[in-house]
């Protein structure tokens, strides 16, 4: 999650901590759907011939909605 926060951690002063964890925990999606897209050879093959798709969510412990990413439901 490091690589993922670190830019975000150096523009953070002053910010509120609650909207700083918001950015990072999608920040963190943003690189786990990148690396699920292109980290693997089955994946892409399976994203590119079959129509495959891999998108991020998040999903809310206190309400339960699920907040899909990459405009899709």
């Amino acid at each position: 999650m490091r690589p993922s926060v670190e830019g975000l951690l150096a523009r953070a002063s002053g910010q509120d901590m609650e909207q700083l964890v918001q950015q990072a925990v999608r920040a963190n999606i943003r690189a786990s759907v990148n690396h699920l897209r292109h980290g693997s050879p089955v994946l892409e093959q399976l994203i590119r011939d079959e129509g495959v798709s891999i998108v991020g969510a998040e999903y809310s412990l206190e309400t339960g909605v699920v907040e899909f990413f990459d405009g899709q439901t």
